[in-house]
């Protein structure tokens, strides 16, 4: 049995770092930039006014006050999308409207509100300074300027900016394709009444939103028996995915067949069993390029494990650094309980106290694998180390974001 950070790091050595692919920028939200992007051209590609108003020469207003008008004969008038047939010559303005290319001669934009209209005439009561309500070439960026680093994750904001700059298609890390599987006589689908002592599985449906969530592409293998050859066949089916994750079978039952099935197949064992709770009967290792998690039945075992290995490991293959996604310090709410030889990971929702200070606070009192209830509302893990019984209330300890948890956008 190994510690927690030593499982994490094995985990993390054997990471493939995936290729890209080009994909639609519409089509790019929440994938990981593969390369750091430069600006194409410089934005905005030409000077343009930042109000509805008159694009003036400066040094024609250099006297205006209002006991002494300056009058300037509007000569044309520039849409958004439209470029000025003339430029501005002394005496002269173009009407421009927001958005507007700033016509030739011009250097500054007098606001409609500053001047008082008369036919083909304007009159300005007030100086106008240069480079006025004009967005400059290049105000926002300079062409070649590093607008987006690799191992970005792309949200609503860049891919408004890959379009604000003419892209079409970005290069993106390809999605690691992640096999499910649940094991267990005992499983059957949602959907089906239960008879006797049959239980739904919620693994699979958890695990898949959990991967989908992480930025992989789920793949169901199904419900399989505790039957060696099936299991020989749904774990094969799954070795043209990235990651397999099993849940159930890799304990020590008598019908828990994964870890021998998974050796007669070539697996490559990296460890087995983590001093955690929940979660301690993990294996991982690898069957040829194919890397395999093994995970614990129990639902709420199965997820906080997902969360605490799977997710690290996806965001690395992903090239999303650092690997592991960061937590939060917090004051415990109340005495968090500990074990004496493993590390506990507590589900957790977050608060903020009168002092503005992070108050981690038990979803359920009953912290047991099996219930399941505890998942709901929870923000994160809180991390009680082994061999510390009991973490007062008060005291400050970590807190890991939980994937799925309400606070996920901020760590994906």
């Amino acid at each position: 049995m190994i510690p927690y950070t030593e499982a994490l790091e094995r985990i993390l050595a054997e990471a493939p770092r995936l290729p890209g692919e080009r994909v639609r920028v519409e089509q790019a939200l929440g994938r990981v930039l593969l390369s750091t992007f430069c600006a194409p051209h410089p934005m905005p590609r030409f000077a343009n006014s930042a109000m509805d108003g008159y694009a003036v020469r400066s040094g024609d207003l250099a006297s205006a006050s209002r006991e002494h008008p300056i009058r300037l004969r509007v000569v044309e008038t520039v849409h958004a999308g439209q470029e000025a047939g003339r430029m501005v010559e002394s005496g002269t303005t173009i009407g421009v409207m927001t958005g507007g290319c700033i016509p030739p001669g011009a250097d500054a934009v007098v606001v409609k509100e500053a001047v008082a209209r008369d036919g083909e005439w304007i009159e300005a009561r007030a100086p106008a300074r240069a480079g006025q309500h004009v967005r400059p070439v290049g105000g926002d960026f300079p062409a070649g300027a590093s607008l987006l680093f690799s191992g970005t994750r792309l949200g609503s904001a860049e891919i408004g900016l890959l379009a604000y700059v003419g892209l079409e298609e970005v290069e993106v890390v390809e999605r690691p394709r992640v096999a499910i599987l649940s094991t267990g006589d005992e499983l059957i689908p949602p959907g089906r009444p239960p008879h006797g002592v049959e239980v739904h599985d919620s693994n699979a449906a958890t695990l898949s939103s959990m991967a989908l969530l992480a930025g992989g592409d789920p793949v169901r293998l199904g419900l399989c028996r505790d039957n060696p050859e099936e299991l020989t066949a749904r774990l094969a089916r799954g070795l043209s995915c990235h990651l397999i994750v099993t849940t159930g079978g890799a304990s020590v039952g008598e019908r828990d067949y994964q870890r021998e099935v998974l050796h007669e197949m070539g697996f490559q064992e990296i460890f087995y069993r983590v001093a955690i709770k929940p979660g301690k009967p993990v294996l991982f290792g690898r069957c040829g390029e194919t890397l395999v998690l093994a995970l614990p039945g129990n639902p709420v075992s199965a997820a906080v494990c997902f969360s605490l290995f799977a997710w690290p490991l996806l965001r690395a293959m992903r090239r999303r650094f650092p690997s592991v996604p960061a937590g939060w310090r917090a004051v415990a709410g109340q005495d968090l309980p500990g074990a004496e030889d493993r590390e506990s990971f507590l589900r957790v929702h977050l608060r903020q106290d009168e002092s503005l200070r992070l108050v981690a606070q038990l979803t359920s009192l009953d912290q047991g694998s099996g219930i399941f209830g505890s998942m709901t509302g929870a923000v994160g893990l809180a991390r009680v180390r082994a061999g510390v019984r009991r973490v007062p209330e008060g005291d400050t300890i970590e807190v890991l974001p939980l994937l799925g948890g309400p606070m996920q956008e901020a760590v994906l």
